[in-house]
């Protein structure tokens, strides 16, 4: 047990010297690194962005795997959750919220960092993109950080103990799965003092996953840094698209216990996440951020995914197979800069089920999409009446030849785009007002019959039509009028021109 309180100087000794206690020590202030950029406009909005797809995230998305069913929870500056792309994955209730500096009832972050880190993790697609890694998974959050991002030890504790049991009543089942702390002991590099030893062992022994990020004092080695380095944790470092761990990433071996560190790495270079959105004004904003702090959440939002797929697996095992399940970077095997290397979703996958993933299948009625018959819509039977090698369930929805009649009711298969065609997908003559054999859109006298389309006086109107048009409204015929475009009203002889 700790206890955090004021006292006097004097009363130091005493407190030293009293039976039962082990240690006083300094109640020390803790500050958090800088928060994400703002990103502005976020770019072509209709794609995946590479953070994602590298750890081959989507692939499990393919086959239904989105996090469902998991709960997460961060210890950081807050979340924003009026962000459209996280507020509605939050858990609710007082048992979903903890601010142990008292300043905020209910979700807030005030510099950014915490909802970066959230967005990662659970965030949604709103603004037309993919952004977190689980973003079916439900989230909880710990303030640790105060408006100012400064908090002390105590709060920390307060925070890890909070989280064991969040409403207090320790016959409910409401601790998250996943603890991401996207945060270091400023100052600690090499250092093993093990300050949070125990709430990170007590975490572990609730069958809760830790995942720390590694810290940002590379590239030197050696520069490990708490809580990440402690053994119960699940460390991650930083890499760009490339592939290439970030210079700024810290290195192993871990001060604590001389192993591999960090244990993985994962993207945390120019990764898109959610930003700030100023009281819900720009419930849309996002941003761009590097740093550990940033990769962290996708080793905790893999996790989240991988325990939807396997809700029977602990989150140890989880743990094991992205280690092992890791692409290998640099130096072959597990090095003191990349850890066991890359996450990979589906290698992860793959160790858990003893096998690949699953075929996809879209409309998640059985049959996979490489032998479905209509793939977006169920249809389990496959049935096919018409024998067009669609399924009745897709029928309705296909035209093939775009004529704008569906396959299903097209007596006319194959009809050019284009082609004016009746109800039944069947080419439709275009309209011949005169019945002469020459449409309307190509006839130079569409009221008066002319299949020879002759033009004496090559005024591209039609001999049969030049007795009835007068273009300059004069009452004078055009082939007769011999002052073509007398303005209408003008007094005219039979001739057509203006008389005085």
């Amino acid at each position: 047990n700790g206890i955090a309180a004021t006292v006097p100087v004097a009363s130091l000794n005493g407190l030293v010297n009293r039976a039962g206690v082990d240690i006083v020590y300094s109640n020390e202030t803790v500050e958090l690194p800088p928060a994400p950029v703002p990103a502005g406009a976020p770019g072509d909005p209709a794609q995946t962005y590479w953070n994602i797809s590298e750890i081959r995230a989507t692939d499990l998305w393919e086959f239904g795997y989105y996090g469902t069913g998991v709960v997460v929870a961060t210890m950081d500056t807050g979340v924003d959750a009026d962000h459209a792309d996280i507020g509605p994955q939050w858990r609710g209730g007082s048992n979903s919220w903890f601010d142990p500096h008292y300043q905020h009832a209910t979700p807030f972050d005030a510099s950014g960092h915490g909802t970066g880190v959230m967005g990662l993790l659970v965030g949604g697609n709103d603004g037309g993109f993919d952004m977190g890694v689980a973003p079916d998974a439900q989230w909880i959050a710990v303030k640790i950080f105060n408006d100012q991002d400064q908090s002390d030890l105590a709060k920390i504790h307060q925070g890890f103990q909070w989280l064991l049991d969040p409403d207090g009543d320790g016959g409910s089942a409401d601790a998250p799965d996943i603890v991401n702390s996207s945060w270091v002991l400023q100052g600690t590099e090499g250092e093993c003092g093990g300050e949070f030893a125990a709430d990170i062992a007590a975490l572990r022994s609730a069958g809760i996953a830790v995942v720390f990020s590694a810290g940002n004092s590379g590239s030197k080695s050696d520069t490990s840094m708490e809580p990440a380095n402690d053994p119960a944790s699940l460390s991650v470092g930083a890499m760009d698209s490339s592939r290439r761990v970030l210079r700024t990433s810290s290195r192993g071996p871990s001060a604590c216990d001389g192993g591999i560190y960090p244990k993985l790495v994962a993207p945390g270079k120019d990764v898109l996440t959610a930003g700030l959105t100023s009281n819900g004004a720009n419930p849309t904003s996002y941003a761009f951020s590097t740093g550990t702090s940033f990769a962290a959440p996708h080793v905790a939002g893999a996790m989240a995914v991988l325990k939807s797929a396997f809700p029977g697996a602990s989150m140890a095992e989880i743990e094991l197979a992205l280690s092992d399940g890791a692409i290998d970077l640099g130096t072959a095997g597990p090095d003191n800069k990349s850890g066991s290397g890359m996450i990979d979703v589906v290698g992860a996958y793959t160790l858990l089920s003893g096998s690949n993933p699953p075929p996809s299948d879209t409309d998640q009625d059985g049959v996979a999409d490489n032998v479905d018959n209509c793939p977006d819509v169920p249809n389990a039977s496959q049935l096919d009446t018409d024998g067009d090698g669609i399924g009745d369930a897709c029928d309705a929805l296909t035209d093939s030849d775009g004529d704008g009649v569906a396959d299903d009711v097209d007596n006319c298969p194959g009809t050019p785009a284009g082609t004016s065609v009746d109800v039944n997908g069947c080419p439709v003559a275009p309209p011949d007002a005169d019945g002469d054999g020459v449409a309307d859109d190509a006839d130079n006298c569409p009221t008066t019959s002319n299949s020879d389309q002759l033009d004496t006086d090559g005024d591209g109107i039609g001999d049969a039509c030049d007795s009835l048009t007068d273009s300059d409204s004069d009452g004078v015929a055009d082939d007769v009028d011999d002052c073509p475009g007398t303005p209408a009203g003008t007094e005219v002889d039979a001739n057509g021109c203006a008389v005085a």
